[in-house]
């Protein structure tokens, strides 16, 4: 152990001390008995320095006293028997009068670290137990009630860590609470007449508590005063509500969803009323002109009074049939559906006369006739022409 942790135990521990050995410790008359030791024995730095540590822990009730002692015979090793005679010293100039202090100062730390460490792993074993058993474990003061009553029966540092351990495995389920005095019986060094005793104050302390709370846990079940039934206030502004208060319900502030009117029908019968509605949609559209239905669209009518100019061109006789004859179009009429013209109206190009004559053409003479009218005895191929 390097000063620095020597120093921060020393600091820890001394405030945990009983007063009249903070007294003898805050003197520093024992550090003078150990510097006349040091000389009567010549010991060096490394048996000084260990003799003075070691008793400073157990002065504070940090080791045993029965370790202070080993530890002493292993690390300062004078020949001859000297390491029990200066053991012997520091008992009759030091520890003597304050010999119970410093023992209960020990077992008291030693409960207290016990207590932290298996605070921990109590901890740990406890998170997959329900909510409402931790909850009733938690506000029991089981371990406190627990080592009350050890104390009460004279129980060792080391039985009462197994005390609590059983006690914690009835809690786990590992083991069954009719099992709990035979376990107490077999593992706790206590009297056999007194075993019963004991086991029943644990009962009554511990183990009938937690089952009440826990029944009373499960009887209130949920509040349904978290949960405030309309109409809400409506708060406009965060300063209206403080965090964490419940909104309160007044008349004043009450708002209310505006609901759409009802509305009755009398008379004639949903499907009379829809017919009449599509009949005047209907009539409406009739009474429209088929220009204003495409004007509705984005659609622009051209007059076909528009008729485009031809120069020099010769008029064209058709021969008309019946079947051929266009019905005559009125005029001012206005263009009718271009895919109704096409499908029920026939439709005639116009065409136009011109001069043009194909040009007169020189036929290639072919190399495999011999002469006019005479036929090649070879038959022609035109991928076997000759180059």
């Amino acid at each position: 152990m390097d000063q620095t942790q020597l120093q921060e135990k020393i600091a820890l521990y001394y405030q945990k001390l009983p007063e009249e050995t903070k007294v003898l410790f805050a003197g520093m008359s024992w550090l003078e008995t150990i510097k006349e030791i040091d000389t009567k024995y010549s010991l060096n730095d490394e048996q000084i320095k260990s003799l003075g540590t070691e008793t400073t822990l157990l002065l504070l009730g940090i080791i045993d006293p029965n370790d202070y002692e080993q530890t002493l015979r292993e690390e300062v090793k004078l020949e001859e028997g000297k390491t029990d005679d200066i053991i012997k010293e520091v008992n009759e100039k030091i520890v003597k009068d304050i010999a119970p202090l410093i023992y209960k100062s020990y077992t008291d730390n030693i409960a207290e670290f016990e207590k932290e460490a298996y605070a921990k792993n109590f901890e740990e074993r406890f998170d997959k137990l329900p909510n409402e058993v931790k909850d009733a474990i938690a506000f029991s003061n089981w371990k406190e009630k627990l080592y009350t009553i050890a104390n009460k029966y004279n129980l060792a540092v080391d039985k009462m860590g197994q005390l609590e351990d059983i006690t914690a495995n009835v809690f786990l389920g590992i083991i069954r609470a009719d099992q709990y005095e035979s376990e107490v019986t077999s593992k706790i060094e206590i009297q056999k007449e007194k075993i019963k005793e004991f086991v029943a104050e644990i009962n009554e302390s511990i183990f009938v508590n937690i089952k009440e709370a826990m029944k009373n846990s499960a009887e209130v079940g949920p509040s349904d005063e978290n949960v405030p039934l309309p109409p809400y206030k409506v708060i406009t502004s965060l300063s209206d509500n403080k965090a964490g208060d419940k909104l309160p319900i007044t008349k004043e502030t009450e708002s209310e969803v505006p609901l759409p009117p009802k509305t009755e029908i009398k008379g004639a019968s949903l499907k009379e009323i829809t017919q009449e509605s599509l009949q005047d949609n209907l009539d409406k559209l009739s009474t429209k002109s088929e220009a204003d239905l495409y004007k509705e669209h984005g659609i622009e009518i051209i007059s076909n009074n528009y008729t485009p100019e031809v120069e020099n061109m010769a008029p064209i006789e058709i021969p008309k049939e019946k079947s051929m004859e266009v019905a005559p179009k009125k005029e001012g009429a206005l263009i009718g559906n271009i895919v109704a013209d096409k499908l029920f109206n026939t439709t005639v190009s116009q065409t136009t006369a011109t001069d043009y004559s194909i040009p007169k053409m020189t036929p290639k003479p072919d190399p495999f006739m011999k002469a006019q009218g005479e036929a090649s005895s070879n038959p022609h191929d035109p991928y076997h022409e000759t180059i």
